[in-house]
């Protein structure tokens, strides 16, 4: 039995989360609705202030793509997909709000309850001409609803890690498109490795 443990404790230390591929063109990877997805992210750090950017313990995961989707024109996306690696009209928009800045597996309801306003809400969008909204999901409670924190690196300014969740259609927008698209967003198998960027906030 004692060996039989030893073994166990072996073979899961020896597991690691997935990371994002050293040699991925993107810095944020993943499948929604069973296809492949891909974006730009950054952290973004908001330091009030007075307020020393070491010191604020939390992060807004921002990332946009311009991949297209049903029911988006022509003449309001890029001419060549690049997952907005450079100038781009973006398509589609995720947003992450109040993301612990340390190793660990964080709920979305926990962060969702974190908000101390309701944009702040865990967000994704379908774009038109680059802002306006064809689409908005929102996080309302579904499982799984997780994203996880494997490294943090100060030096680098560099956070990476993984998330799965299911985001439901806002059927509250009142122009919203009548599409092909499903009810619900689900994202699988993400994976990111973005530089921190600190905004300093006005008094």
């Amino acid at each position: 039995m004692k060996r039989i443990l030893v073994l166990f404790m072996t073979c899961t230390a020896c597991i690691r989360p997935p990371s994002l591929p050293t040699s991925s063109q993107y810095n944020v990877i993943g499948v929604l609705n069973d296809s492949t997805w891909f974006a730009t992210g950054k952290a973004i750090r908001l330091v009030k202030p007075k307020e020393q950017p070491n010191s604020v313990k939390q992060f807004n995961l921002q990332m946009i793509t311009d991949i297209n989707y049903p029911g988006n024109g022509s003449a309001t996306r890029s001419p060549i997909i690049t997952g907005c690696l450079g100038e781009c009209i973006p398509t589609q928009r995720l947003h992450v709000y109040n993301i612990p800045l340390k190793k660990g597996k964080f709920k979305l309801r926990k962060l969702d309850k974190a908000r101390t306003v309701d944009l702040e809400r865990i967000n994704y969008w379908l774009l038109i001409n680059g802002g306006g909204m064809n689409k908005n999901y929102h996080y309302e409670g579904r499982k799984p609803g997780w994203i996880r924190i494997t490294r943090y690196d100060p030096q680098s300014n560099t956070v990476e890690g993984a998330f799965s969740f299911d985001l439901d259609e806002n059927l509250k927008v009142y122009n919203r498109l009548i599409n092909s698209m499903p009810l619900i967003a689900r994202f699988r198998q993400g994976l990111f490795r973005v530089k921190i960027e600190d905004i300093k906030l006005k008094q």
